[in-house]
């Protein structure tokens, strides 16, 4: 397992799932404060899924925390 933490403002309860799909960005357009196009976590997905693993995202609080398990070959 890698798991890499933040100490943000976490993601939002109804987002945990979507952050994961192609071009979604969780913040308001008209208020969004960062750049991106929202591929880097379904990008993460698709390279973890092909390598027959996981991804997920739990929010600590602080921030939230991503993991990624790899099985073992």
């Amino acid at each position: 397992m890698i798991a890499v933490r933040d100490y943000g403002p976490g993601v939002p309860r109804d987002q945990l799932r979507k952050i994961f799909r192609l071009f979604y960005r969780s913040e308001n357009e008209l208020t969004r404060e960062t750049l991106g196009t929202g591929i880097g976590l379904a990008l993460v997905r698709e390279l973890v899924t092909a390598m027959g693993g996981e991804v997920d995202v739990v929010n600590r609080n602080p921030g939230a925390e991503f993991r990624i398990v790899l099985p073992i070959r």
